[in-house]
């Protein structure tokens, strides 16, 4: 498989619902964020303007959801901390994971304060899909870490495919497949219900940004899809189906690979809604893709 370019291949078929044990020909050690009694010790919260909800990040910057409600202790540090009191000084969005500054309470804007609490995941769930199983991620905190492959800086060239099917009430926005944390670095994304290949790190001939390779259609829920983004080293395309539906030409620049691929965002708006299957991706720009093309 690695002479044919493959850096990777997830098939989505561990009922198990645990460690990735074929997540790569060579790194094989993925993960899915299932904590299903997870903790949190000083995670910390910047509040801007009271009345307005600010998402709770870990250290790695990653949003945690499903709080158990009341298990927060919230702390302003200072040279006298002050505990902060819940719907006096702040107001908190358990299940979604936020919390705010209530006007006329203890929180100095501007100023950090810590949070610890409890939260539950139970993670992706396996289910039939395309070609055998396939993960459903919930679109609320859900994805899936794949491995760290390349190991070098960055790529001339690669594709990107699986299979996807959006749910019903799906986020018409969120992260499909990416490379870095909060998927920074290039993959593929809903944007309004919209494919798009994402890759910031590319320029246009005469040197201008080329961030995104958009699609024009809106892809219809409870619907398989098969999903492919490519790059050469000089053109980008977008293939749904086998079919190219969007391309940037005379490009310049290489993909930089720092971080882990993943399946799914970190945080919102990038928590991606549905089911993915057939996980592919390759350090080559694949001219013969079909769906359900197994090389």
């Amino acid at each position: 498989a690695q002479d044919d370019g493959l850096l990777l291949y997830y098939p989505c078929d561990d009922k198990k619902g645990g460690a990735l044990a074929d997540a790569g020909p060579v790194h094989a050690n993925g993960s899915l964020n299932a904590q299903p009694n997870g903790e949190v010790r000083g995670a910390n919260v910047l509040c801007e303007k009271a009345g307005e909800w600010t998402p709770i990040l870990t250290a790695e910057g990653i949003q945690c959801k499903g709080l158990v409600a009341g298990s927060e202790a919230a702390l302003a540090e200072g040279e006298r901390p002050i505990v902060l009191d819940r719907d006096k000084d702040y107001a908190i969005d358990s299940a979604n994971g936020r919390i705010k500054a209530l006007p006329g309470g203890r929180v100095e804007m501007g100023n950090p304060f810590t949070i610890d609490f409890k939260f539950s995941n139970p993670g992706p769930s396996w289910m039939e899909g395309k070609a055998g199983g396939c993960l459903k991620l919930d679109g609320f905190d859900d994805y899936v870490t794949l491995g760290r492959q390349p190991t070098a800086n960055s790529l001339e060239a690669v594709t990107l495919q699986l299979w996807i099917c959006l749910s019903k009430d799906s986020s018409p926005d969120g992260v499909i497949l990416a490379k870095g944390s909060s998927g920074k670095k290039f993959g593929l994304r809903l944007k309004g219900g919209v494919p798009q290949f994402f890759h910031p790190g590319l320029k246009t001939a005469d040197g201008k940004s080329a961030s995104a390779t958009q699609g024009k259609v809106a892809l219809t829920r409870e619907t398989w899809y098969h999903l492919a983004a490519i790059y050469d080293g000089s053109n980008a395309l977008l293939v749904i189906d086998g079919r190219e539906v969007a391309r940037q030409t005379s490009l310049t620049g290489k993909l930089e690979t720092t971080g882990d691929f993943h399946a799914g965002g970190f945080r919102d708006p990038e928590f991606f809604g549905g089911c993915v299957d057939e996980i592919k991706i390759y350090r080559r720009a694949r001219s013969d893709l079909r769906p359900g093309d197994s090389n």
